[in-house]
């Protein structure tokens, strides 16, 4: 007998809050007799049976997908990119309960609650972010355009602007080849632009750390266990 059963029978084969179900699914009572049954949760779709059965809609991008389909393409479907009803910040994915792409697994149709997932495997990528001393977003948005390689600008460069309050936006950029294009010379673009509008610019900064400090800080890890190593010895 399961465990899944053995806690049935102690609950008087009522399932109500059992962990019998698997992941991202839950356990229902049938409507006549003593019987239950599982069922995906909503947002998820798939076998509630099976070990990971229920699966959120996911894309694949990069490596992942067999047409290296990237990352901001299936940002731009889905919305992401869209301003909200107030139109200073960014929507962050669909309004609308049924997906516009069509996912590689799962569902069709998303839920606010649980989103959607993203999977991919490309090159390394900086994220660079400027500040930028206004909330003028027009003005703001012709600037993030003018810096990315999508608008003209600087090549292998993704861009938008991302409202922070206190009268500030970032020009928030994306560095698809960083060894070529890095955080200096998006700094010195976004400066140039911005006083063409008129506005003051702080020092940017990156939002993790940069590949050279994870390869420093991963070889120091690895002299650390080294040296212990050789102290057991």
């Amino acid at each position: 007998m399961s465990l899944c059963s053995s806690l049935l029978n102690a609950a008087n084969g009522s399932c109500s809050g059992v962990g019998c179900c698997e992941r991202n699914s839950e356990c229902l009572d049938v409507e006549t007799g003593s019987g239950y049954f599982c069922k995906c949760k909503q947002g998820y779709q798939g076998n509630p049976y099976l070990p990971d059965g229920c699966q959120a809609p996911t894309f694949l991008y990069g490596a992942a997908h067999e047409e290296a389909r990237t990352l901001d393409s299936i940002r731009r479907k889905l919305g992401y990119f869209k301003p909200n009803s107030s139109g200073t910040e960014w929507a962050g994915g669909p309004k609308s309960v049924s997906l516009p792409l069509k996912p590689d697994e799962g569902p069709t149709q998303v839920t606010r609650a649980k989103g959607v997932v993203v999977i991919g495997a490309t090159p390394w990528v900086d994220n660079y972010n400027v500040p930028v001393f206004s909330n003028d977003m027009a003005a703001l948005r012709r600037i993030a355009k003018r810096v990315s390689g999508r608008g003209g600008g600087l090549p292998s460069v993704q861009a938008m602007a991302l409202a922070h309050g206190n009268d500030v936006t970032e020009v928030a950029c994306n560095l698809l080849e960083p060894n070529k294009v890095g955080g200096d010379r998006v700094q010195q673009e976004v400066e140039r632009l911005a006083r063409e509008e008129g506005m003051a610019v702080g020092k940017g900064y990156f939002t993790d750390l940069s590949q050279e400090e994870i390869v420093k800080r991963c070889l120091k890890l690895g002299s650390f266990y080294v040296t212990e190593n050789e102290r057991e010895k």
